[in-house]
């Protein structure tokens, strides 16, 4: 079977959230072939991509696989499984590769309900979700808060320190949690359509590609108490737009708590960013006459907030950016020092 390398990369990419390095199911780690399709399956995640060329099924290791057609330089491939179908050969002009692959599917998806019909993804649905997946939370022990809370009118998501709510109107009849580590994913797979099944919700995009995620059947708090506070108007500083990246050059060194730190003193702003490798602080002149308070925000939605929103309000315990369509707050840094 004759391929092209780039557009099976290209597919094999697509369907990467569904693989696990963990041993949570069998073949987690591989990607699987079967019945004209590419998949992968991670307990959380299914992923399903159409491949017609497909001239052969069975499970390969991922990770080997990937790194050959990342290194390879052919526009073309050979691709075929031996007579034992116990490896696929993967030649090119002068050389050939051949990668282990289980002829027997585990088959642990067949459980992941097939949708009957799909609608149309609203169009800011996927940007909503890659602004509010940043405020999810990282604690297993409080499952909840870990995923994206969508409501028929909304998406949102908290940590207990930080709150996100973007307004739309999402199509999804009844609310929903699916993991952030799930369908954090969409964001970047040009997702048009969606269903809901009875324990999946799913997404697809031009390319056929579905990425399912899990439902998570457990109550979500009531964020709208949280989200109606209101405080001292107060203008970011523009200049923080081009500060925010060069201060996250050092956050992001701790990825599963990636916070920069605003100070506010009257007339005065300083934005820090402190990793392990370093640390960045930048001054700012400020319309401000409250008192002198910090808090930490992640650096991506503090760049959507200057963005979007400029406009914000600090009450006594609080940071709060509203919009027309999106709310944003976080506790002020004494309240959330423990969390440091």
């Amino acid at each position: 079977m004759r391929v092209d390398r780039e557009a099976l990369l290209h597919k094999l990419e697509m369907v990467q959230p569904g693989l696990s390095s963990r041993d949570v199911v069998e073949q987690g780690n591989c990607f699987i072939f079967q019945n004209g399709r590419i998949i992968t399956y991670n307990d959380e995640v299914f992923c399903s991509l159409p491949w017609k060329e497909l001239a052969f099924e069975g499970a390969v290791r991922a990770e080997p696989l990937l790194n050959l057609m990342r290194k390879l330089k052919e526009a073309q491939l050979d691709i075929s499984e031996n007579k034992t179908k116990s490896e696929i050969t993967i030649i090119g002009k002068r050389r050939k590769a051949g990668i282990v692959m289980e002829a027997k599917i585990a088959g642990q998806f067949s459980s992941v309900e097939i949708p009957e019909k799909w609608t149309k993804l609203h169009e800011e649905f996927t940007n909503a979700i890659s602004i509010i997946q940043q405020c999810a939370g990282k604690d297993v022990n409080k499952y909840a808060l870990t995923c994206i809370h969508i409501h028929p009118k909304w998406v949102e998501a908290c940590d207990g320190y930080h709150v996100s709510r973007f307004r739309l109107k999402t199509g999804f009849k009844d609310p929903i949690l699916l993991s952030k580590d799930s369908i954090k994913q969409i964001s970047s797979l040009g997702m048009t359509k969606f269903s809901v099944t009875e324990s999946w919700a799913h997404f697809k995009n031009d390319s056929g590609l579905v990425l399912s995620c899990r439902i998570h059947n457990m109550d979500y708090p009531d964020m709208s108490k949280k989200i109606q506070v209101s405080g001292e108007a107060m203008t970011l500083p523009k200049g923080l737009q081009e500060a925010i990246p060069i201060a996250e050059q050092f956050s992001a060194d701790t990825q599963d708590d990636n916070l920069v730190l605003i100070d506010l003193k009257p007339g005065k702003m300083r934005l820090t960013g402190r990793g392990t490798s370093g640390w960045y602080v930048e001054p700012f002149t400020i319309k401000y006459n409250g008192p002198e308070i910090s808090f930490y925000v992640p650096p991506g939605i503090l760049s959507e907030v200057v963005t979007r929103h400029n406009e914000c309000e600090v009450t006594e315990d609080n940071l709060k950016v509203s919009g027309p369509s999106w709310v944003y707050i976080t506790v002020l840094a004494q309240k959330n020092e423990e969390k440091k």
